[in-house]
């Protein structure tokens, strides 16, 4: 069976989540026993283009130049393997965010050439705009079968998904909200986690042995995950709890702006701040428990899901699918409804007050604390790799043994 992934995202940005879900699919499926390739795209959250040829030297990949064209859409392709995965990507000159018509021909000439070539079974492809659509065209005319992978709520087109054969969300949640806009039908599969990647070495159902995991973790300071809240908590711990260290993982906002959000809220003196890393693990090795106070909808809950599987208790909205993926593992509390992505206001003391007993409950009662654990390792098992992987494929297979 033959498995390609194809999209003008890089399936190696590991600060998107639907391209960290796309390369464990594909790592899985190359683990089955599945021929599988990629010609991807060059787009990354923050579109830079040497991001992406940053990633391959920071995984210790090298990229051979493969092709260069200078005519009407500059672009260079590059191939390297990652694992078992024979890739191939493509570096325009024009760094547009939704490619141009031009660069979208170039692409679509050369992603023909790699279908013809590779015949695959099955097309996995995200990214809804209009090279999408032609993309799953593209895919259909030689015989693929396709997959949409939609891992948040992005997309508003129901006309893209008319190349697709299959579409999969991270969750029920997910799959009611696009049946309900667009009328798409899906299947829920949570997204594959590698275990190795995100259990710190020292962490055993015995408990984490680190002396070290003594903070409370925070991921990626953006208004969607809740920078504001977070600012306000952070603030009231400092003031009341100096003793609970906090440790802040950039991701696409960085420290810079988190600090710029919190001006005034909070002087930092109990924050530290981590660079992002493609390893979990990293930092999950200092962590006590995972803050995770969302204000948009998630689709899943990555990091909540991955902290229960690292052994630290979560404490989190209950905001979008965070209520169905974590269950009753995590305290899960509420954010009122004025607050939103959108909303430039810091939540009151008086509401980060149950975040903040929360949080300080976790740290001083350790009967609570190594309940909360065992439940979030209990819950875990959902997303054992082997089973997911599983379940995976056993829908892949289904898609492609019909007429």
């Amino acid at each position: 069976m033959r498995l390609l992934f194809a999209s003008w995202h890089f399936y190696l940005d590991q600060s998107n989540g639907a391209s960290i879900t796309a390369r464990e699919i594909l790592k899985a499926f190359s683990q089955r026993g599945w021929a599988v390739s990629t010609f991807c795209g060059s787009a990354v959250d923050d579109w830079n283009r040497s991001d992406a040829i940053g990633a391959l030297a920071r995984r210790g990949l090298s990229a051979l130049r493969k092709l260069e064209n200078r005519d009407a859409a500059p672009f260079t392709t590059f191939s390297f393997r990652d694992g078992a995965i024979n890739s191939i990507l493509f570096c325009p000159e024009d760094r547009a965010p939704i490619p141009s018509r031009k660069v979208g021909a170039a692409f679509l000439r050369l992603l023909t050439s790699v279908l013809r070539r590779v015949k695959p079974d099955v097309v996995l492809s995200y990214g809804g705009y209009w090279l999408g659509g032609d993309l799953l065209k593209a895919a259909r005319d030689v015989g693929a079968k396709t997959v949409v992978l939609l891992q948040n709520f992005a997309y508003h087109d129901r006309n893209y998904f008319r190349g697709a054969d299959l579409v999969v969300t991270p969750s029920n949640y997910a799959s009611d909200v696009y049946r309900k806009r667009l009328g798409v039908e899906s299947v829920a599969l949570p997204p594959l986690i590698d275990w190795e990647n995100v259990v710190p070495k020292n962490a055993s159902d015995a408990g984490d042995k680190n002396a070290e995991g003594n903070r409370l973790l925070f991921v990626n300071p953006s208004r969607n995950k809740g920078v504001f809240l977070f600012a306000r908590i952070a603030t009231e711990l400092q003031r009341l709890r100096p003793d609970i260290p906090i440790l802040v993982v950039e991701g696409s906002d960085g420290a810079k702006e988190l600090r710029d959000i919190a001006k005034g809220w909070s002087d930092a003196r109990n924050i530290e701040f981590m660079k992002n890393t493609t390893r979990p693990a990293n930092f999950f090795r200092y962590a006590k428990a995972t803050l995770v106070p969302s204000f948009f909808d998630e689709s899943f809950g990555r990091v909540a899901a991955e902290s229960l599987i690292a052994g630290k208790p979560v404490v989190a909205s209950n905001r979008g699918a965070l209520p169905e993926t974590l269950g009753d593992a995590a305290i899960l509390l509420d954010v009122p409804k004025r607050y939103d992505p959108e909303t430039l206001i810091a939540p009151t003391s008086e509401e980060a007050r149950p975040w903040v007993d929360a949080i300080t409950r976790l740290w001083d009662d350790p009967e609570f604390y190594e309940e909360r654990r065992k439940k979030g390792l209990e819950r875990a098992k959902l997303w054992k790799y082997s089973s997911v992987a599983e379940k995976y494929e056993n829908v892949f297979r289904e898609l492609v043994g019909k007429d």
